[in-house]
Order: structure tokens, then C-alpha cells, then sequence
């Protein structure tokens, strides 16, 4: 392998005082594995620091005088007799004299004679990084060099403008504004959001090569993280997978807080897809943590992962609650408030309070601008190409069309094909196509290439690619290793291996093997600890899986699975030709009565969401026709039950109707049902997992049994809903006027039963902390209860009494009448003996004696 020249460093970038550069210099040392000491005398020299290596105990110390003067001669004079006398104390010592501007030509020559070395910060900086294996190592990757010789310039489009996405990138890399430190580019499958992270890294690399002074790219494909993660963790990634694994993640982070570092972050929805709330909560820390102190970030998504803040509100409101209703916190508790709080501010900065830019497909003279280039010596072929794509359109809901001619993803792949296209070209074979047809066209196309390489069967080969596509979609794994050529070759190949001795047996398996794994539509894994195979594009994964889930639909023998659903893989689906879509609506009629003691077809009822709505009838008619039973618009009965679905938005296809189901031992996830008529409905014995029924109308409704984790209720009606034997892990949101609240377990129940819902039996404490007037009783409780003396009107008009002050003074003059309380002739309040034990237990626990909850419940 070549090596990679450095560049000479030019002055630095960075601004340093007199104070700040021997810190900045020690923290190069410290965050090598030395131990510095700042400002010594030795010897009768004042020194600004010493560093000692901590792994070598022979090592000579090194000594530096650090300077943000040019240092000329006369400079240099002032600074060498001290150098001069450690030598003489101290033969071996290494000497350092750093300067953040520079040295004249004269210096660096005497410097050099006398046994000093001069550097500048950046000097020094680069002998630290060590990051040549990992420009090798890009700027000799086959894939990026083939990238960068045929990428075609994209462009933003969004509310900020139409401009060129690299250009504006350049320049936000040197000028970025404070607000914009921390980018989010958001963009479709197959928009290039991959590829432009690829192209910046490249690009920006070379920069930093040229000039240390540049920040280096660090790009870290999120899709590998398939479980929740933390900053030091994303950091370990990228060295282990870009041959630095001998650069510590102390001094990573250093480079990173001090700005040395741009992070390039591809993929988050192909992460986040796999998280539960809480788990993208704590990888949302993850990356605010590394964008904190003026770091700059790229995180790349596509659209709906950063649209809505909501999923946060919930955690904003579990530790509120506790804030708000316990009268005095333990140091713990205040602490975990803080830390809370702390996380919030780090991701509201950076995460909420985003700078989105959308990344466009290609426009029509970008794409015959790539098409011409990449196959300039072939007319022919650009005819063919441009003729199809300017044939693939996506069919919206409302039934307007929208253009694919423009997607990287799609023009790659024909361009690859341009062969195997020419005979379908010419016999007129390809007319309108669908996002569908157009990646059914690539599979053939790429099936067909690979039986000529190697004679087997397109269609075995295309079953076993859909099992590599589906064993890598889930949570568990994401690279085919051989254990998972292994496993599905001897399901697919049992007949062809079945008959033969052992060691043929096992020199056939390989054969197989080998042959799936140069599979025209698979690459090998890259930036990935462990190796293997991927997809060559995550949309071609995508729609395998789905091509195999329909398949098996089609042939009334659905595949029990929990893969993640994506918005393409619904794309997919909902752009399926009629004839085909009415095939796969018979078959999902036939098997839907079977849900209950043998499929799991909630995975199904998401897939084909897309095309439900496309459908004559929309989704509301497709399970009209599912149940057997018309559904109009004002009542709807369906059975909805043993289902698991996730990420279904109810309320945009029944909104204005009653929906009316059974949905018992089902389990629905990230789904919005809000604003709709439930009344009546079954839910009994079901999972709700960050679920909106805000503003929903659930009177009436049996959740018998059922798990309530983070759902939002705000503004429900709950008039004679069942929620007895709620289970108790049960979490619950609602709105207050100060922000969302977390209720769990009997605060929870409480605030349901006050609410007008069934429940199991529980303290009135549960129950009556839900009044509004609650908060008056307990200011007026935690005031009597810290000072000896109270004024009657202090306490009655003024602070959280202000927002009834009738109902303070009754309640005050109750619990004179009780005897807790006692007024004497200035006026002024106080606890008496017989009041407080009743009043130190409501202060220090959730308890709520029947004179205070008997009075709340009889105030009009």
C-alpha cells in the first residue's frame, strides 16, 4: 500500500492566550498516557510543564516552554539560557520549545545545533495523531475511489433554499453558524444521503491531509449499532473499524471537545428502527454528549425520526412528577432530577432545536448528466437507461404521480444492468413501472447475471437471498455471517445435499456457499467488527424481505416474524399493480381467521398499511372486507385482536368515524389512535407501548389486564372504562399546564379512577392528588409544617392559594375545626400536638388522612 504523505502543517487554527496554551499542550501529553505538571521551578528556571511518559518509568521527562509569540533571535535568547541550564543538570531530558505562531528560519537552525526542538502547536499536534492508517486505509478503498469519479453533485431543497448540498457543506465546515453546529440531513431511501456522508469524508480527509490544521472527518455508520449505545462506544466503532484501534478514546474526545473533529453519523433510522423510546432517549444523549462544548455533527435519517419531539415529553415528565409531588427530596432523588435535566438540555440544544437540511433526488438534468458520463462511449445504453427511468413513477393516495427518475439508488442499479436491459428495451417489454416493478426488474436483471456466472437456479438462489435479507433485518443481526449462509443452506439445499457421502456433502456446502456469497446483490460488510455479507443497498434488502413476506402471504403460509417495518418497505408495497395487490388481499382474507392460533399477521397488516390506503375503499374498506362485515361511517365493528403492529396511524383513516374493536392479546407500538370514538371497544390483556390516545373518547372501553407503558391519555374521556387488574408496571402521560406528567403504578390508577374510570380498589391519597385544588392543600401543608408560624392571610391569598383563596380559607378553617391546626389572636397559623403526626406523614409520605380527602371531595 502506498503511504500517504503528511503535509507540513500551516499555522494553526486555533486561538490560544498565554494561559490557555500550556493547557492546551498538556492536554496532548495527558491525553497520551503522560503526567504533566504545569509551571515548575527547577533548578532556578521557571518552566511552564513537564511531561513524564507513565508506561516507561525510564524515560527521560520532557520539558516545554510554551509561547504565542513568532519567536525571533532575540526570543529565542531569552528561552535557551534556561533550556541550557536543565541540560546541564539534566543530560538526557528532551527539550521542547512551542509556539502557536512560529519561528524564523534563524531560530529553527540554532534551535536544531543547540539540541532543542522548536515546533509549532500544529507541530506537535501531529506527532500525537497518528491517523495515517486511516487515511490509507480511505483513500485506497476501491468502493470510495469508483464513489468519487462518477458522483453527481446533489442539492438541498427545503425551506432554506435550492443550493448545491457540498458546496453549502464546505462551507458550513469552516463557518458554521452557532445554531447550525449540529446538522441533521434528512432525505428518502436511495436520495444519496450514504454517498454524500462517503464523498465529505473523502473530501475532508484531504483536506486535513494537506493542512493538520483541518478538523478530520470521523464517519460512524449508525446502522451497526442495533442496541442502544453511549458516546465512548461509537468512538471504540470507528477506531477498531478504520485501523486506529492504537489512538486512546481520551484523546478522541479531546479532539472532538476542542474542535479537531467534524463527526459524520449515517443512518439513524436504520438504528432507531430497532429502539424502544427510552433506548433512542439514551442514544439521543449519546450524541448530544459528543456535540456538546461547540462540536460539529452530520447525522444523517431518513424523514420521521426527527419530525415529532414527543417521544421525549415522556421523559421530560418521569422525573417531574417527582418534582412536583414529593414535599422533600432525598439527595438522590435531587440528583437523578439533575442529571435529568442535564440530558434534556443536551438534547434539546442539539437534537430538538435541530438545523435540518433535505437532501433531494436528483433533478432531470443532474440524472442525464450522470447517465451521459458513466456511459459516454454508449449512446445506446443512455437511451435505454433514460427511457426507463423516465417510466418509474410512485403513485400517491391522492393518485398524483411523482417521478423516480431522479433516485441515486435506482439510476445505479440500471446502470450497472445496461447489459442485461437491452433485449427487454428493444422488445418494448418495459412501459410504466412502479417503485415495485423497478426493483422486481433490478432482482431479475441481477438473478439472471448470476446464473450465468454459475448455473443456479434463479429462483433458489432469489429464496435464499430473501431468507440472508430477512435473518439480517432484524435486531440480532446485521451482516450475514456464515452462520447464517450455513443455516439457510441447509434448508434451501437439503435435497441436493441429502445423498451425498460426508466429505462431498461438506465440499458441496462450501461450493454453495461460496457461489451465495458473490451474489451480484451483496458486498462484503464495511466499518462492521465482525465480517460478513451485506446488501448492496439497504433498499434492496428491504424489498427482498418483502418480496418474501408477500410471497409466503400469497401461498397462505405467512412467516411468524418481528422485523421492523420501514416506510420503503410500505412504498414497496402500496406500488404493487392491482391485479397482483387483489391476490394478495384474497389471501390475507383466507388466513386472517387463523391469527389467533397460528400466524402472527400484525407484521402484514403494517406492511400492506400503504396499500390498504391505495385501495378503493382505503384502509377502512380493507378490513371491512378482512371482517366479513361492511364497516360505515359512523359505526365500526372489526376484530383487530391477536395482532401486533407498530408505527400505524389510526386517527389519519378514521378520523370523523366510531371505531369500534375487538383488539384482545394484541400489542400495538408507536401508533396514533388519538382523537378518535373507541367507545365500547375491547382491549382487554393488551400491550400499548408509546401510544397517543389523546383527546380520544374511551368511555366504556375494557382494558382489563392490559400494559400502559407511556401512553399518552391527555384529554381522553374514561367515563366507565375498565382498567381493573392494570398491570403494574403500567405508565401513563398527561398534560398539565407546566408540561407532560408520568404517572405510574398507583398514581396512575388514581388518576384514571378520579377520571370516572373502573379500577382496582386503591388510597383515596392516589386518587384526590389528581384534584386540582390538590396543589393548594399541599402549599398550605409543607408551609404550616416548615415554620412555627404562619400568617393566616399569607397563607390563604398568597402563593398556590392564590388560585382559590375561598377554598384555602375553608380548608384552613377545617382543619382548625379538626383541632390540627390553631389560630391565635395576631392572626398567625400553626400545627397543633393533636395535628402533627397527621400533618408529618402527608409531608414525608403518600398518605392523606379522610378529613383531607373527604373535604376535597365535598368542596363545590
Amino acid at each position: 500500500m502506498a503511504s500517504v504523505a503528511i503535509a507540513k502543517p500551516v499555522k494553526s487554527k486555533a486561538v490560544f492566550s498565554a494561559e490557555s496554551l500550556p493547557i492546551a499542550i498538556g492536554n496532548l501529553f495527558a491525553m497520551n498516557n503522560y503526567e504533566v505538571k504545569y509551571d515548575l521551578h527547577i533548578h532556578g528556571a521557571q518552566i511552564d510543564l513537564v511531561a513524564t511518559a507513565k508506561g516507561d518509568p525510564f524515560a527521560a521527562p520532557i520539558y516545554v516552554e510554551a509561547t504565542i509569540e513568532y519567536v525571533t533571535n532575540d526570543k529565542y535568547a531569552k528561552d535557551s539560557t534556561k533550556f541550557l541550564l536543565i541540560r546541564n543538570k539534566n543530560p538526557g531530558a528532551k527539550l521542547l520549545c512551542i509556539s502557536s505562531t512560529g519561528f524564523t528560519a534563524g531560530v529553527q537552525e540554532r534551535a536544531l545545533e543547540s539540541g532543542i526542538e522548536a515546533l509549532t502547536y500544529d507541530d506537535l499536534f501531529s506527532k500525537f495523531e497518528k491517523f495515517t492508517p486511516y487515511l490509507e486505509y480511505t483513500f485506497s478503498n476501491k468502493d470510495i475511489k469508483s464513489l468519487v469519479s462518477s458522483y453527481e453533485e446533489p442539492f438541498f431543497n427545503d425551506e432554506k433554499g435550492i443550493e448545491s448540498a457540498t458546496a453549502w457543506l464546505n462551507r458550513w465546515k469552516s463557518y458554521a453558524p452557532e445554531e447550525a453546529k449540529w446538522l441533521i440531513i434528512l432525505g428518502e431511501y436511495g436520495t444519496g444521503k450514504t454517498s454524500l456522508t462517503r464523498i465529505l469524508q473523502h473530501r475532508w480527509l484531504w483536506d486535513y491531509n494537506e493542512n493538520p490544521a483541518a478538523p478530520i472527518p470521523v464517519r460512524i455508520e449508525l446502522r451497526n449499532f442495533n442496541r442502544q449505545f453511549d458516546s465512548n462506544g461509537l468512538l471504540h466503532h470507528f477506531l477498531d473499524t478504520n485501523k486506529l484501534s492504537h489512538v486512546s478514546i481520551d484523546f478522541m474526545i479531546h479532539l472532538i471537545k476542542t474542535g479537531r473533529v467534524i463527526l459524520l453519523l449515517d443512518g439513524y433510522d436504520e438504528m432507531a428502527q430497532f429502539l424502544n423510546a427510552r433506548e433512542r432517549r439514551a442514544c439521543l444523549n449519546a450524541l448530544a454528549d459528543l456535540a456538546s462544548d461547540g462540536a460539529k455533527g452530520i447525522l444523517t435519517s431518513r424523514p420521521n425520526y426527527f419530525t415529532e419531539s414527543e417521544e421525549l415529553n415522556v421523559f421530560e415528565a418521569l422525573y417531574r412528577n417527582l418534582e412536583q409531588t414529593s414535599f422533600h427530596l432525598s439527595k438522590s432523588e435531587r440528583a437523578f432530577i439533575a442529571s435529568e435535566k442535564s440530558v434534556d438540555d443536551l438534547i434539546e440544544r442539539y437534537i430538538l432545536n435541530k438545523y435540518e437540511r433535505f437532501l433531494q433526488d436528483l433533478n432531470p438534468e443532474q440524472t442525464k448528466s450522470l447517465v451521459r458520463r458513466k456511459l459516454s462511449k454508449d449512446p445506446e445504453g443512455q437511451q435505454i437507461v433514460l427511457g426507463i427511468l423516465d417510466r418509474v413513477f410512485r403513485e400517491e393516495a391522492s393518485g398524483a404521480k411523482q417521478a423516480l427518475s431522479g433516485k441515486p439508488v435506482i439510476i445505479s442499479y440500471l446502470l450497472e444492468l445496461v447489459d442485461d436491459l437491452r433485449g427487454d428495451a428493444k422488445s418494448g417489454n418495459l412501459s410504466y413501472l412502479t417503485e415495485w416493478q423497478v426493483y422486481k426488474l433490478i432482482v431479475d436483471k441481477l438473478m439472471l447475471r448470476d446464473l450465468q456466472r454459475t448455473g443456479m437456479n434463479p429462483d433458489l438462489r432469489r429464496q435464499s437471498l430473501q431468507k440472508i435479507a430477512a435473518a439480517i433485518s432484524g435486531r440480532d443481526k446485521i451482516v450475514a455471517d456464515e452462520a447464517v449462509f450455513e443455516n439457510i443452506i441447509e434448508q434451501d439445499f437439503q435435497r441436493d445435499l441429502r445423498s451425498l457421502p460426508t466429505e462431498e456433502k461438506r465440499s458441496r456446502r462450501l461450493e454453495i456457499f461460496e457461489d451465495l456469497r458473490s451474489s451480484a446483490t451483496l458486498t462484503r460488510a464495511a466499518q462492521t467488527k465482525s465480517d460478513g455479507w451485506v446488501f448492496s443497498h439497504n433498499s434492496l434488502r428491504e424489498f427482498l424481505v418483502s418480496e418474501q413476506l408477500l410471497n409466503s402471504l400469497v401461498k397462505r403460509a405467512p412467516i411468524d416474524t418481528s422485523i421492523p417495518i420501514s416506510a420503503a418497505m410500505r412504498g414497496f408495497a402500496g406500488s404493487i399493480g392491482e391485479k397482483d395487490l387483489e391476490e394478495i388481499w384474497s389471501a390475507l382474507t383466507e388466513v386472517w381467521p387463523q391469527r389467533v392460533s397460528h400466524y402472527n399477521l400484525g407484521p402484514y397488516i403494517s406492511l400492506l398499511w400503504e396499500a390498504a390506503r391505495r385501495t378503493e375503499g382505503g384502509v377502512r374498506g380493507v378490513l371491512s372486507r378482512l371482517n366479513a362485515a361492511p364497516i360505515d361511517a359512523t359505526s365500526e365493528q372489526i376484530d383487530f385482536n391477536n395482532l401486533i403492529v407498530k408505527d400505524l396511524n389510526f386517527s389519519d383513516e378514521f378520523s370523523g368515524a366510531a371505531f369500534c374493536c375487538n383488539a384482545k392479546d394484541s400489542a400495538f407500538t408507536d401508533c396514533n389512535l388519538s382523537n378518535l370514538s373507541l367507545d365500547g371497544s375491547v382491549f382487554s390483556d393488551t400491550i400499548f407501548d408509546n401510544v397517543d390516545f389523546k383527546e380520544c373518547s374511551l368511555n366504556n372501553v375494557n382494558f382489563t389486564g392490559s400494559l400502559l407503558f407511556d401512553v399518552n391519555i391527555s384529554g381522553a374521556t374514561l367515563t366507565g372504562a375498565n382498567f381493573s387488574h392494570l398491570d403494574p408496571d403500567s405508565s401513563i402521560i398527561v398534560d398539565r399546564e407546566e408540561g407532560p406528567e408520568s404517572l405510574d403504578g398507583n398514581k396512575a390508577v388514581g388518576y384514571l379512577l378520579y377520571n370516572g374510570a373502573i379500577t382496582d380498589a386503591i388510597s383515596e391519597y392516589y386518587i384526590q392528588i389528581n384534584n386540582p385544588r390538590y396543589v393548594i392543600v399541599r402549599k398550605i401543608i409543607e408551609k404550616v409544617a416548615e415554620q412555627r408560624n404562619s400568617q393566616f392571610r399569607g397563607l390563604t391569598q398568597r402563593g398556590g392559594s392564590r388560585l382559590d383563596p375561598p377554598f384555602a380559607r375553608a380548608f384552613v378553617e377545617r382543619l382548625v375545626g379538626e383541632g390540627w391546626f390553631a389560630i391565635d389572636k395576631n392572626e398567625l397559623v400553626s400545627v397543633t400536638s393533636a395535628g402533627r403526626g397527621e400533618i408529618q406523614k402527608m409531608v414525608t409520605g403518600e398518605y392523606m388522612p379522610a378529613v383531607v380527602s373527604n373535604f376535597l371531595k365535598a368542596y363545590v
